[in-house]
């Protein structure tokens, strides 16, 4: 009985919503980030990404920055990036501007 219920709920949950990513992401083999401080603008160059369709993408205000599954800041960002071994970058769906640096 419990199984037929949660196999019902899972039907009518799946059926009634149809989600699309509002972000993506994009794993890369290192980045070089390009940033003025003075307009808060920059953009992250890629190397060796598949998946990607440019060779940079840009932000327009500092990206939120994952470490280790820890948030640091933007500024600590800017001295460590170079060691990351295989940032993600996620990025807006619509302007693929980059939103958040995962490393």
């Amino acid at each position: 009985m419990k199984f037929l219920l949660s196999f019902i709920l899972v039907l009518l949950s799946s059926a009634g919503h149809s989600s699309q990513a509002l972000d993506i992401a994009m794993e890369t083999g290192g980045i070089r980030v390009e940033y003025i401080a003075s307009s808060q603008r920059g953009i992250v160059r890629v190397y060796r990404c598949d998946q990607c369709s440019q060779s940079y993408y840009k932000f327009s205000s500092p990206p939120v920055i994952i470490k280790s599954g820890q948030q640091i800041s933007f500024n600590e960002f800017l001295k460590d990036y170079w060691k990351a071994k295989f940032p993600t970058l996620i990025l807006d769906k619509e302007s693929l501007n980059i939103s958040k640096v995962v490393y």
